[in-house]
């Protein structure tokens, strides 16, 4: 995009301010605003050369790798200061070479660039010059016109985007005046209004809104349709209120913001604004707002660019849709290295043959050729070679990359098309979003799942809580008693199926409890603190925001029907607490509070919380209102937040209760990491609660007990608890806080280590179970992925026995199964217990035999199990028999791995091991999970196993697990859209999965496995036939078929019944596909497409061609035929044959492969006809005339018949004695489903003469046939 003379002459004034001179003396950065007298500890040339950037109100200053001569020669394409984007490939200038540059990266182009340059010399060249060019410049025309058009609807976008409005402060008129998107600089302040897409990334420095925030909508960014809070960052100077609802004036702004450069990394953001009196005010992503986010239900809101085009971070993140290179196009490599092995071979034994032949030639004897007593052999061949190179070309498939493309085009609509993969809910269609993987879909071999909004459905329900270690079971008191007592009984659980309502319900003793805290209108024991502090934390320890505009915005979330049938009673409030809320709220209907919460765990606690009087009614920076049943409204200052991060497995809150000086740290949590950091010498002892355990047992152990009792049933748990700070511990943590808040390099560890140094001492408070419902069809496509033998692994962040309970309910498990549980303390531990499971399921597997006891280990490790034993020793040796699949042998088998075995099964020293395990078994579950965890196991079975593996999931903490496997998958749910626009493939529900690969897949796999053999096959079969022709040529390098012809063989004779066949051709039904899983494993163990398979055709190829050969000529042996007439017969005798050949191997005809197959081959012949009309003088070979002389002739057309049947007799022969004596499952398939068609049409033709109504027959299963050893034959 261009920019105008005006701006170009701005830029150029400001331009030394904003990339600064290079001083040759110093090697440092100067410019004018390092001459002002601003008080910064830091210099800003360090600040600089250390590559982070500095704005202010006129200047910026950008790191020394951006300097002005570079940007200056790059201004009128896209500055480095722009907001102006280019996201096209080309320019009008840039277009064709850059094009036939990247094209020019396939082997294949270069190859066809050899023939045509080498057809240039006069004596090797083989058919006229212009044809030999036809092929190249076809495929190189097709490749650029569809880039050209790609590039088109970018560039339109583009432009679209660049010629956006937006307020941009002019220094000039000292008013925010209309100017267009591109026009927009770094350091501009920009005034945005409500409804109004962000068109930079904007440090936010004014709000219309109280308190500075601002709400923003980042479906555009995440695809999270709830709202987000921004707020202004928090002021410590008194000289300016950047949070003051007046008129906002950007000249009054002083400040000078360093940040870090530009990154893609959406939810980080760091940096600082310094102030004249040397005030350094720390900002983070909460202060940011990100171009094509939109602000809504704010007024009005100003702030700053900081990254500006295409260093915002959405820019950063577009890196286009992912190219990735599936299975089968990676072995078309080798295939084609054979192809050229084979045209070597051929060109090397035509030119020994030409040298030969040219040798021992007797001239006197051959009047019509030339005498030249000097010529030589060796010279003669090597001419030849490169003759037999230009003749043979054919052999290497040229069009196969196009036709490809085209089939997997197709391919993909018909899948976007299934409405069984519909999600009508949420009005979810299913999305390819790569192209060029549609076949990996039939190959998978793992697949690696997230469970939270994967396989269940994200939607959390409160179920029940610990306080103070009481358990409030809720609605599910019956089956928690009933599950204590099955532990206490037989002291192991294997599954627990439970009912649990959807409504929610009150808990009669808590709510009593509560009730006795207004009657007594304070806390008068430390039960009562502890109650109350529990619900402190639900209430205030998230990040929810209360969306007060709910009524007017379309956006705001409606809250769920069924969690909002139990109402908040407002008869106890006062007239002065219904009071405050009114000047809150504008209204006194508590019930009419909406949450906007960015995880539906925290939406689920805090509606929780509300149902029992604790409302939270106001939040914002620095603050939050809450509403309890025995104070009223109680306002706390928000003194930090420490947010949720995978390491620490929890966040935290530091408060100040308004009118109070006491320091009070909230943390929720997971029981591992709250566990972990509690104050275990405080020997918590209670009241009234310990008679319910002796005296000895602490809150803590019952609470955990609980918490157990929680997570085997399939619930989410997460602790509460608080420390109380003093003033002096709090000021030390805050000094080294600070500084970690405002440090730009290592900012991330700093505030770990800062976060974790105040997360101690804690006091436990109660723990709480949430449900997470598994969507409809989990069970069912689970079970189905595993009987076709897919190896399901979980990974997930929940407790290991909730993991564990899921595996159950989901059919990840089985009662049959026995599971592994491998629980260490340490990593020697870890890896003494894999090797002693190693032998054990060697041992029972027949590999090797018995080993020594287990009891000789001394590994400093736990073992648990659900079932007894897990793994029985062998009592005798067993032979070996070894199997491809391990996890076949013996009964099926489970692993489950909790997060520390984890961390320690993935160390270089044992993961071999942890593999070696999990080889044997059938489904796998790692517990405790990190984003970094998942993308390392897929990592390492992917690696480590050559295995083609699939991740799916639906939240950003499964992104790198998604872009880490062969084939990513994301689900459109409650956790945004980054999973899905960092996958291949999105879908509404999980269920979709099963169609998805046993069919869809299946049929891609075949259809382009057959495809790729094909073409191959057709190749060879061409270009040896020509071979053949030079034996009695005396290899000459004569070419029989004239170029024309050469070339139609591949673009218009033989192209559309493969694509065809690529797109619809179905081997089995879907019905048949979904009903007996077990026939995927053809395309998991790759059968279609193997080097064995490609040899056979390629045997194939060189027996047909020579049947063509070897009938044609003797057929015309005593007939007087030139060589253009021969050229025809052999021509559209090898078109006949391998459009057969197809017809054979085709599966499943329509209308369209007989008009399309039947269709070319009269398109061969009339195609002829016609250009045998026209007389083409062309240099070698004269083709007018000569094709309709040779079709009059009736022996022409009896060979036609004859050669197609001689060449593909074996194949019928072949095809129909596998079919009789060795069928394989997909054939066996087909006759079953060709007997149920014909019975089905029997039971029509009876149904008008009996009226009686007949029980459908259930279909057999195909693996049942294999099991009971069924010969199946047409009398069956």
């Amino acid at each position: 995009p261009s920019i105008n003379l005006m701006e170009y002459k701005r830029f150029e004034r400001q331009s030394l301010l904003k990339y600064g001179r290079r001083d040759s003396s110093y090697g440092s950065i100067v410019t004018e605003c390092e001459r002002t007298d601003r008080a910064i500890s830091l210099s800003l040339t360090e600040m600089v050369e250390q590559g982070y950037r500095v704005i202010s109100a006129r200047d910026v200053v950008l790191p020394q790798d951006s300097g002005f001569l570079s940007a200056l020669q790059k201004f009128w394409l896209i500055s480095p200061l722009s907001n102006a984007i280019r996201t096209t490939k080309y320019t009008l200038w840039t277009f064709f070479p850059k094009n036939l540059f990247e094209q020019f990266h396939r082997f294949a182009n270069w190859y066809f660039l050899l023939i045509i340059i080498l057809n240039f010399v006069p004596q090797i060249q083989a058919f006229g010059r212009e044809v030999s060019m036809v092929p190249l410049l076809f495929v190189l025309s097709v490749t650029a016109i569809k880039d050209a058009f790609e590039d088109l609807r970018r560039f339109r976008s583009d432009r679209e985007v660049n010629n956006r409005e937006v307020l941009v402060y002019d220094w000039d008129t000292e008013q925010f005046t209309s100017r267009l998107w591109r026009e927009v600089c770094v350091g501009d302040f920009v005034k945005l209004c409500i409804n109004e897409v962000i068109p930079a990334d904007i440090l936010l420095l004014h709000s219309t809104e109280q308190d500075g925030i601002c709400y923003i909508e980042t479906a555009n960014i995440d695809g999270e349709t709830n709202l987000k809070q921004r707020h202004v960052a928090q002021q410590e100077s008194d000289t300016l209120s950047l949070m003051s609802l007046g008129e906002f004036q950007p000249a009054v702004f002083n400040g000078a913001i360093y940040c870090e450069p530009p990154h893609s990394k959406i939810y980080d953001f760091s940096g600082y604004i310094v102030y004249p009196d040397g005030k350094r005010i720390p900002v983070n992503r909460n202060n940011l707002l990100l171009r094509g986010c939109v602000l809504r239900n704010t007024e009005a809101a100003i702030g700053i660019v900081v990254y500006a085009g295409h260093e915002t971070k959405s820019m950063l993140n577009n890196s286009g849709p992912r190219t990735k290179r599936s299975k089968l196009e990676r072995d078309i490599n080798s295939e084609i290295l054979s192809s050229l092995c084979i045209l070597l071979v051929l060109c090397i034994a035509g030119s020994i043959g030409t040298g030969v032949w040219t040798q021992h030639r007797f001239k006197p004897y051959i009047p019509f050729l030339p005498k030249d007593d000097d010529d030589s052999p060796a010279l003669e061949a090597f001419i030849r070679f490169w003759t037999f190179l230009i003749i043979l070309q054919v052999i290497i498939p040229i069009s196969l990359y196009i036709t490809m493309e085209i089939v997997k085009f197709i391919q993909v609509y018909f899948i976007n098309w299934d409405v069984d993969m519909y999600y009508a809910a949420t009005d979810t269609p299913f999305q390819c979003r790569a192209l060029n993987i549609n076949e990996d879909l039939g190959q998978i071999e793992y697949v690696f799942s997230d469970k939270t909004g994967t396989l269940t459905e994200n939607q959390m329900r409160f179920q029940c809580c610990s306080i103070g270690g009481i358990d409030f079971p809720h609605q599910l008191k019956d089956e928690l008693d009933g599950l204590q007592e099955v532990l206490q009984s037989q002291g192991t659980l294997k599954k627990q199926k439970i009912t649990k309502p959807d409504k929610f319900c009150y808990d009669c003793d808590l709510q009593s409890k509560i009730s006795n805290l207004v009657k007594q209108n304070g806390l008068t024991e430390e039960d009562d603190s502890c109650l109350h502090e529990f619900f402190v934390v639900l209430t205030i320890c998230n990040t929810v925001v209360v969306s007060r505009h709910a009524s007017n915005d379309e956006k705001a979330s409606e809250p769920d029907d069924k969690e909002c049938e139990a109402s908040f009673n407002m008869d106890h409030l006062s007239e002065s607490v219904l009071s405050d809320v009114e000047k809150l709220l504008g209204h006194t209907n508590i019930n009419d509070i909406r949450y906007e919460a960015e995880s539906p765990d925290e939406q689920a606690l805090v509606e929780a919380a509300r149902k029992y009087g604790y409302v939270l009614l106001a939040r914002a920076p620095g603050r939050v209102v809450i509403l309890t049943p025995q104070r009223g409204v109680v306002e706390y200052h928000v003194m930090h937040v420490l947010e949720f991060d995978s390491r620490r497995k929890c966040m935290s809150v530091i408060v100040r209760e308004k009118g109070t000086d006491q320091v009070i740290l909230y943390t929720k949590g997971a029981d591992s990491a709250i566990y972990s950091f509690l104050d275990h010498h405080s020997g918590l002892k209670f009241g009234k609660y310990s008679a319910l355990q002796d005296g000895t047992t602490t809150r803590a152990s019952l609470t955990q007990a609980q918490l157990n009792l929680y997570a085997r049933l399939g619930l989410r748990t997460l602790c509460m608890a608080k420390r109380e700070l003093s003033r002096q511990e709090y000021d030390e943590w805050y000094r080294t806080h600070h500084d970690a808040e405002v440090s730009l390099s290592n900012r991330d560890e700093l505030l770990f280590e800062s976060y974790i140094t105040i997360e101690k001492k804690l006091e436990l408070l109660g723990a709480t179970g949430i449900e997470d419902r598994l969507q409809d069809g989990v069970p069912e496509a689970i079970a189905g992925l595993r009987q076709a033998g897919i190896k399901v692994w979980v990974l997930t962040g929940d407790k290991q026995e909730t993991a564990i309970n899921v595996g159950y309910s989901s059919q990840l498990f089985d009662e049959v199964m026995d599971i592994i549980i491998v629980n260490a303390t340490s990593e020697e531990g870890c890896r003494e217990l894999l090797e002693y499971r190693v032998k054990e399921l060697e041992m029972q597997a027949g590999i090797e035999s018995a080993s020594s006891s287990a009891s000789s280990l001394d590994t400093g490790f736990i073992m648990a199990a659900y079932t007894t034993p897990i793994i029985k020793l062998a009592k005798s040796k067993i032979k070996p028999k070894p199997k491809t699949d391990l996890s076949a042998t013996g009964p099926p088998k489970a692993l489950v791995v909790d997060g520390a075995t984890l961390v320690f099964a993935l160390q270089d020293s044992v993961k071999g091991l942890f593999l070696e395990v999990a080889k044997y078994c059938k489904s796998v579950i790692c517990c405790r999970a990190t984003p970094l965890q998942k993308a390392q196991v897929v990592q390492l079975v992917k690696t480590k196993l050559n295995a083609m593996t699939l991740g799916i999931g639906d939240g950003a903490n499964d992104v790198s697990m998604i872009q880490m496997a062969d084939v990513g998958v994301g689900i459109s749910g409650r956790e945004g859209m980054q999973a899905v626009i960092a996958s291949d493939f999105a879908m509404g529900r999980f269920h979709f999965l099963q169609k998805l690969l046993l069919v869809h897949g299946h049929w891609c796999y075949s259809r382009l496995a057959r495809l790729i053999l094909y073409f191959f096959y057709k190749n060879v079969a061409f270009a040896v036939l020509l071979f053949w022709f030079q034996i009695i040529n005396g290899y000459s390098g004569s070419n029989p078929v004239d170029g024309v012809n050469l070339f139609m063989f591949n673009l218009a004779y033989t192209s559309l019944p493969i694509i065809v066949v690529g797109v619809a051709d179905q081997d089995l039904r879907s019905e048949v596909l979904m009903r007996d899983k077990s026939l995927y494993a053809q395309g998991r163990l790759s059968q279609i497409y193997t080097r064995g398979k490609f040899w056979i055709f390629m045997l194939e190829a060189f027996y047909q061609s020579l049947v063509v050969f070897l009938v044609a000529s003797s057929a015309y042996h005593l007939d007087v035929i030139g060589l253009a007439e021969f050229g025809f017969i052999i021509n559209i005798s090898i078109v006949f044959t391998v459009s057969l050949h197809l017809a054979i191997e085709t599966y499943h005809w329509t209308i369209a492969n007989h008009v399309v197959l039947w269709g070319s081959l009269i398109f061969t012949i009339v195609f002829n006809l016609v250009y045998c009309a026209i007389d083409t003088r062309q240099i070698f070979i004269d083709t007018y005339q000569v094709f309709i002389v040779t079709a009059s002739r009736g022996k022409f057309w009896f060979i036609l018949i004859l050669i197609p049947f001689v060449a593909l007799l074996p194949r019928l022969i072949f095809r129909a004695v596998r079919q009789e004596l060795f069928p394989s499952e997909v054939l066996q398939a087909r006759a079953l489903e060709k007997e149920d068609q014909m019975y089905c049409r029997c039971l029509s033709k009876t149904a008008h003469i009996n009226t009686t109504p007949v029980e459908p027959v259930e279909p057999v299963l195909f693996s049942q046939i294999q099991a009971n050893n069924v010969s199946h034959d047409n009398g069956t």
